[in-house]
C-alpha cells in the first residue's frame, strides 16, 4: 500500500491516535501498512468490509 498523505479531522486523528496507542499496549506492532489502512478507514476512504478483510489477510500472512 502506497503511502499518501489524508487531511483527517482533529477528532478523527485523535480516535486513530488512541486506536494506536490501546492496540499497542495490547502487543500490536503496527506496520506503515497497517497506520495507512487505519487512517483510511477512519477517513471514510474506505468501507469497513475493505479494511477487515484487509487486517485479516494481513494477519494469515505475518509471522507472529
Amino acid at each position: 500500500m502506497a503511502a499518501r498523505r489524508r487531511a483527517i479531522r482533529p477528532t478523527v486523528a485523535g480516535a486513530v491516535r488512541d486506536a494506536i496507542a490501546t492496540n499497542v499496549l495490547s502487543g500490536w506492532h503496527p506496520s506503515t501498512d497497517d497506520i495507512t489502512r487505519l487512517v483510511a478507514f477512519a477517513a471514510g476512504h474506505i468501507s469497513a468490509a475493505d479494511y477487515l478483510s484487509a487486517v485479516t489477510r494481513a494477519a494469515h500472512t505475518r509471522p507472529c
